[in-house]
């Protein structure tokens, strides 16, 4: 997904790894945060991010896993971990892993990236009983903690959340659009970290490729999903997101709450 001022600005491939500093240990500067995962109003997922960014480069871990009564009815159990660059306003994935069990079954995605684009290294399950992909929006797309990372980067270093592009997890293809920021209470959760105001970032995602073939619900995955993203100024000139919102085609409405924060210097 090419994020940034404008899409131009962000869809250059990596460069290679040797002409740029290296990606931030997980050691420096490291951020800790944990969600409440809402659905429908429950309580039924926790959501813990690790991360270092640097003017140089990112690189973090995710873990998304059923919680309470929801683990009776509902397993899941995710892992993404991702290690990429900045070159100026440039998000420039390097890699991504996502592995875990969701959907009954054991799976993992690997994607490392270069001047062409995703190359899918490690898939399991397999699953060849999708549409093609289209491949001048797949070269130029990035993993989605890429594209979180070049909105973060995005949000501390020019105060803005427009942008636009393209997001790949291994199977389907996703195009985002971002607007913002403007200023606004956030809004009352579950145990919330934060009150107040923030910036809130407006956007819609849209699948645009890797449908199941002869699906009946190409037409709905096809169509705009909105979500907004509420924003935190820390006194470190850092921004981490405090409260998510945003709608899954199969789930409905989640709704992603900070409970806790912490940042190792």
């Amino acid at each position: 997904m090419c994020l940034g001022v404008s899409i131009s600005s962000l869809c250059a491939r990596p460069v290679l790894a040797q002409e740029t500093q290296a990606t931030p240990s997980a050691q420096e500067g490291q951020t800790n945060l944990r969600y409440a995962v809402m659905i429908h109003g429950y309580h039924v997922l926790d959501a813990t991010a690790s991360y270092a960014m640097r003017p140089w480069g990112y690189g973090g871990t995710t873990h998304l896993y059923t919680v309470g009564l929801a683990s009776w009815f509902l397993t899941a159990n995710l892992t993404s971990t991702v290690e990429g660059r900045f070159d100026g306003d440039k998000a420039i994935p390097l890699s991504f892993d996502n592995q875990g069990y969701s959907r009954g079954k054991e799976r993992h995605a690997h994607l490392t990236f270069d001047q062409a684009g995703p190359h899918i290294t490690a898939l399991t399950p397999i699953d060849d009983d999708r549409e093609p992909l289209p491949k001048e929006e797949l070269s130029s797309s990035l993993d989605m903690l890429s594209a979180l990372a070049a909105l973060l980067h995005n949000l501390e270093h020019h105060a803005s959340c427009t942008m636009a592009g393209n997001v790949f997890d291994g199977l389907r293809l996703f195009h985002i659009d971002a607007q913002g920021p403007h200023q606004e209470s956030i809004p009352e959760g579950r145990n919330p970290y934060y009150t107040g105001t923030a910036f809130r970032c407006d956007f819609s995602e849209r699948q645009i490729g890797g449908f199941v073939k002869g699906s009946h619900h190409k037409a709905e995955q096809a169509s705009p999903h909105p979500g907004t993203a509420w924003l935190k100024r820390l006194d470190n000139g850092q921004v981490v997101p405090v409260r998510i919102e945003l709608q899954h085609p199969k789930l409905g409405k989640m709704v992603f709450v900070l409970q806790s924060l912490a940042y190792q210097p």
